[in-house]
C-alpha cells in the first residue's frame, strides 16, 4: 500500500475566534484550529482556509475569511493553524459559522479526501456590514426657534436629536460638525445624542452629524438643524429728528425769526430805547428852562444898574 497522508481536524473544542461581533471590512478578526495528520507519510505546505457559513455544510463556495499555511507535518503529528487580519468586507450582514477546509483545492493526495473540514457548532459570529441610520429629528432647545428660518433673539443655541438606530448593533456616537458649510464635516465625535455649540455672531450655521455603530459603520453625513441669526440694526438716517436737540434750524435759541425769546428781548430793546429817549427830551428841556432863567436874572440885574 502507498504511504499517503491523512488530514483531519483535531476538536473542535480546540478551535476558535477572538470576537462575536465584527464590522465587514472593520474588525481585527483572528480564527485558529489544530490540524493533525493520520496518515503514514507527512504532507507540505498545507493550506487551511476559514470561511464564514450560513449553514453547517462549509464548501468553497462559502465566504473566504483567509487562509494559512502550515510549511510540514509529519504521520501522527499535530499542529494548530492560526489567520489574522482585517475582516473581509464583502461579507454581508448577518449570523454565521465560522469553520475550516484543510487543502480545499484537493492538491495533497489523501487517503481521505471527505474528512477535510470542521467548524465551531457552539456559537456563531455577528457580521454587521450596514450603515447605521442617522438621526431622524433634531430640536433647538433653547427658547423657540425653527430650522432655516431667520430670527433675532437666540444667538446661543444647543441641539438634541433621536431617531438614529442600528439593524444589527448598536449606535456608538456621532461625529458632528458646526459651522457656516453646508457641506462641512469633521472628526469631533460623540457618543451624546445632543451638541450645545458655543454662541455665534450673525449668519447661517449648520449642525451636521453621520452617525457612527458599535463597529464601526459610518452613515453619511446630513444635515440636521439650519440656524440663522441676525441682529436687525436700526437705520439711523430713518430716525425721527430730535428738533430741540439735533437741528439748529429749528432751534428757537438759534432762530432769529421764530424764537420767541429774541423776540421778547427784541420788544424789552425797543422799550429802554424809548424811555431813554424821552428822558434825553426831558432833560434838555429842564436844562433849557434854567439857562433861560439865568439869563433873565442876569440881565434884570444889569438893567438896574
Amino acid at each position: 500500500m502507498t504511504d499517503k497522508p491523512d488530514l483531519v481536524s483535531e476538536y473542535n473544542q480546540l478551535a476558535g475566534y477572538n470576537t462575536s461581533i465584527v464590522g465587514a471590512g472593520l474588525t481585527e478578526f483572528e480564527a485558529w484550529c489544530k490540524i493533525r495528520n493520520l496518515g503514514t507519510s507527512s504532507a507540505n505546505n498545507i493550506k487551511v482556509s476559514f470561511y464564514a457559513s450560513k449553514d453547517t455544510t462549509f464548501t468553497k463556495a462559502d465566504y473566504l475569511i483567509g487562509f494559512d499555511i502550515i510549511p510540514s507535518l509529519s504521520s501522527t503529528a499535530s499542529k494548530e493553524s492560526f489567520w489574522s487580519g482585517t475582516f473581509p468586507d464583502n461579507i454581508p450582514s448577518g449570523n454565521y459559522y465560522i469553520g475550516w477546509i484543510i487543502d480545499a483545492d484537493n492538491s495533497i493526495d489523501e487517503f481521505n479526501e471527505y474528512n477535510n473540514y470542521n467548524f465551531i457548532w457552539y456559537s456563531k459570529l455577528l457580521v454587521d456590514a450596514t450603515p447605521p441610520l442617522n438621526p431622524t429629528e433634531c430640536v433647538q432647545l433653547n427658547g423657540t426657534t425653527e430650522s432655516n428660518i431667520l430670527q433675532d433673539t437666540i444667538n446661543n443655541p444647543e441641539f438634541s436629536w433621536s431617531g438614529a438606530k442600528d439593524s444589527h448593533t448598536d449606535v456608538a456616537g456621532y461625529y458632528y460638525y458646526w459651522g457656516e458649510d453646508p457641506y462641512g464635516t469633521s472628526t469631533a465625535f460623540t457618543n451624546l445624542p445632543s451638541y450645545d455649540p458655543p454662541a455665534i455672531n450673525n449668519g447661517t450655521y449648520y449642525m451636521r452629524v453621520c452617525t457612527q455603530d458599535i463597529v464601526g459603520n459610518i452613515a453619511s453625513w446630513t444635515t440636521l438643524y439650519i440656524f440663522k441669526f441676525e441682529i436687525k440694526i436700526n437705520n439711523t438716517n430713518d430716525e425721527p429728528v430730535n428738533d430741540s436737540i439735533d437741528n439748529p434750524v429749528d432751534d428757537p435759541v438759534d432762530d432769529p425769526i421764530d424764537n420767541p425769546v429774541d423776540d421778547i428781548e427784541d420788544e424789552t430793546n425797543d422799550s429802554i430805547n424809548v424811555n431813554l429817549e424821552e428822558n434825553l427830551i426831558v432833560e434838555f428841556i429842564i436844562i433849557t428852562g434854567i439857562l433861560g432863567l439865568l439869563v433873565f436874572l442876569f440881565l434884570k440885574v444889569h438893567m438896574k444898574r
